[in-house]
């Protein structure tokens, strides 16, 4: 009966398009519902992640604060010593003991 009314007035099909318009409209509302308790639920993850990141950086303040001078007292009192310059001692050392060892008098 509605689609002969439909075909009439020259509208066929229109309340299947509307009831199916409906059902979409709702699913996206359940959708929206659930984006929004998702959303909510990361941002008070993120929100227990901060704090509990400020807690560590609040605990571990004092100690970096104690290690920063001395950190920075090493890199200047092995500073002068590069990574070349130990390769370079090391070599010289090792081929004064290959040379004191050996017996170079047969050597041509």
């Amino acid at each position: 009966m509605q689609s002969s009314v439909e075909a009439k007035r020259g509208v066929s099909g229109y309340r299947n398009t509307q009831d199916a318009l409906e059902n979409v409209s709702a699913m996206k509302s359940e959708f929206d519902t659930m984006k929004g308790r998702t959303l909510e639920d990361m941002s008070q993850m993120v929100e227990k992640l901060t704090k509990k990141i400020e807690m560590k950086k609040a605990a571990l303040a004092p100690m970096l604060k104690e290690l920063r001078p001395m950190r920075q007292q090493y890199q200047v009192s092995h500073h002068a010593v590069s990574p070349s310059d130990t390769f370079i001692n090391s070599s010289f050392g090792f081929s004064l003991i290959v040379l004191s060892t050996c017996d170079c008098t047969n050597m041509h």
